[in-house]
C-alpha cells in the first residue's frame, strides 16, 4: 500500500547518514579490487572491505533500532525484519532461482544452504574453500543471521546498560579469543 511504502522510504531516509558514503566506497573498492590484488600475489583486500561493510551495517542497524519509537519489542522487531526482507529477499531469491534454472555449477549441493541463508556454515566446514560463483553468499548469510539476532540485544537490553556492557565485553572477549586460539574448524 502507499502508506506502507511511504513508511519504509521515510524510515530509511530518516536514518541515512551521508557522511558514511565515503567509507562505503572504500569498502566497495577493497572488495572489487581483491581479485586483481590476489592475482598479483598480494593480500586479499576483499576481506577488509567485507569487514568494513559489517561494521557499517552494525552501526546503521543499531541506530535504526534505537531510533524506532515502537511501543513493544515485538512491534519494533517485526517492522525491522519486514524492512530488511523487502530490501534484500526479492533480488536475492531471484538470483538463486536463476542459478537453479540454468543449473549453475554446484547448485545441486549448495541450493539448500543458499535458500536458508546458512551458506556460511556450509563453507566453514570445507577444508579447501576456493572462490567460486557462490562465494559472496557467505557474507550475505552472516548479515541475515545478524539481522535476526542482533535486534534482541539492542532492543531488549536498551534500558539495561550494565547487561549491555557485559554482553559487549563477552563478544569482544570471544572474538579476541577466537583470533588467538582459532576455535573455528
Amino acid at each position: 500500500s502507499a502508506s506502507a511504502k511511504g513508511y519504509f522510504i521515510n524510515q530509511y531516509e530518516m536514518n541515512y547518514k551521508p557522511g558514511l558514503d565515503g567509507l562505503r566506497w572504500v569498502a566497495l573498492i577493497l572488495v572489487l579490487i581483491a581479485p586483481f590484488i590476489s592475482f598479483l600475489g598480494g593480500t586479499n583486500s576483499g576481506i577488509y572491505g567485507v569487514n568494513l561493510f559489517f561494521v557499517l551495517s552494525g552501526f546503521l542497524i543499531t541506530s535504526i533500532l534505537l531510533s524506532d519509537k515502537s511501543t513493544t519489542f515485538s512491534e519494533a522487531y517485526k517492522k525491522f525484519i519486514a524492512r530488511r526482507a523487502l530490501r534484500i529477499f526479492p533480488v536475492y531469491y531471484l538470483i538463486i532461482l536463476f542459478y537453479i534454472i540454468i543449473r549453475a555449477e554446484g547448485i545441486n549441493e549448495d541450493w539448500p544452504y543458499l535458500l536458508s541463508y546458512t551458506y556460511n556454515f556450509h563453507v566453514s566446514g570445507l577444508r579447501h574453500w576456493e572462490y567460486h560463483l557462490y562465494s559472496p553468499y557467505w557474507s550475505l548469510s552472516v548479515e541475515e543471521q545478524f539481522y535476526l539476532f542482533f535486534p534482541f540485544i539492542v532492543l531488549l537490553l536498551n534500558k539495561r546498560p550494565k547487561i549491555q556492557l557485559i554482553v559487549f565485553f563477552t563478544f569482544i572477549t570471544l572474538a579476541i579469543s577466537e583470533r588467538i586460539f582459532h576455535f573455528t574448524p
